[in-house]
């Protein structure tokens, strides 16, 4: 059953002109969940505003925001779909098989693919059409596993991918489209640019460091002890904020846990847990965004967080995403330009656009 039928969803190539107006959105969500015997009432004081629910490609996961829209790589059928965030008008791009992750750079989204094979497809974008301006292959073997066995974002002027368990990273020029490979100082997990530097999280013997590299040397810049935030048997991956990472990992059979790390003075601060489910953390409009799927195990229900970027308290959340289903569905989140994306993670999949408001509504 495909979740979160609270909101009248756009088919591809649907104008918002044919669509339900934001205004109704509400009222129509709620006669809605009434109908098909969802239940829940009213909706809850910490409910996010729905713009609209877009439908997609199936499996919906990984996703950015950026030139207007939101883009979203359906990891079932090789394809990413970009939202136009004004009108909710869909373009469903062909990439390679594998898609993992996104980044946004020289007016182009950049997606990495290739995941279980010994080569990595990165497709350069348009950012404002979708269409395909470049494919880029390179020898970068990306991990079988969830997606964030791989990683892609700016830093130096040149566009990087990396992929857990190598000592090479790809190195794109913009201006040519030229990729070549560069070793690393050590083989790492993990991977984000910010700052104008690569952030990789390295274990060395018994020890957990979190580093950031130089992007024309490649040189180690920062190194900072993680031991007791990180026990090495969970998934690892990194989100950049304003002089901080986040470092988010997620333990079999267990729970996740995203800590923020001051980089400038090298301090460990506050973690916030959540379940095994745990999908994406981002920041946009003024939060850590945080994406949790349900979790079968604790039968805890689905859902996206607006945290503080510097202590992680709650500002907001929802429980479970979407309004009206039983359990939710998240597949991942992302923040930008007042908007938060979500997708579901479905097959079919959906896409919901959210106001990126972190007060309550009521």
């Amino acid at each position: 059953m495909h979740l979160g039928t609270h909101v009248p969803r756009l088919t591809s190539g649907e104008t918002e002109e044919n669509a339900v107006r934001t205004s109704r959105l509400a009222g129509i969500a709620m006669a809605a969940m009434a109908a098909l015997g969802l239940g829940a009432g009213a909706a809850a004081a910490d409910d996010f505003d729905v713009v609209r629910q877009v439908s997609v490609g199936n499996a919906p996961g990984p996703v950015i925001s950026g030139y207007g829209a939101g883009w979203v790589i359906n990891q079932t059928d090789n394809t990413v779909t970009r939202i136009d965030s004004t009108t909710g008008t869909t373009r469903t791009i062909s990439v390679g098989q594998g898609a993992v992750a996104m980044a946004t750079a020289a007016n182009s989204v950049w997606v990495l693919t290739g995941q279980g094979s010994s080569t990595a497809t990165i497709y350069r974008l348009n950012g404002s059409t979708g269409a395909v301006q470049k494919t880029i292959r390179a020898a970068l073997p990306i991990p079988a596993g969830d997606f964030h066995q791989g990683g892609i974002g700016p830093a130096g002027g040149y566009i990087w991918a990396g992929a857990n368990d190598q000592k090479k990273l790809v190195r794109i020029d913009y201006s040519n489209n030229k990729a070549s490979i560069r070793a690393t100082p050590s083989s790492y997990e993990g991977f984000a640019t910010g700052d104008g530097k690569i952030w990789t999280t390295v274990f060395s013997g018994s020890r957990a460091l979190l580093q950031s590299w130089n992007p024309k040397t490649l040189k180690v810049e920062k190194s900072i002890n993680i031991d007791s935030i990180n026990d090495g048997t969970g998934e690892v991956f990194l989100t950049y904020g304003s002089s901080q990472i986040y470092f988010s990992e997620v333990e079999p059979n267990d729970d996740g846990a995203t800590t923020v790390i001051d980089v400038g003075k090298s301090r460990i601060g506050n973690t916030f847990t959540t379940n095994i489910e745990l999908q994406c953390t981002v920041t946009g409009n003024n939060a850590l965004w945080v994406g949790v799927d349900y979790d079968v195990l604790s039968g805890e229900t689905a859902k996206v967080a607006a945290l503080n970027e510097d202590n992680l308290s709650v500002l907001r959340q929802q429980q479970p995403f979407p309004t009206g289903s039983t359990n939710g569905a998240v597949g991942c989140v992302a923040a930008g330009s007042g908007y938060v994306w979500v997708p579901d993670g479905q097959s079919p999949g959906s896409v919901y656009q959210l106001i990126s408001s972190t007060t309550s509504s009521s």
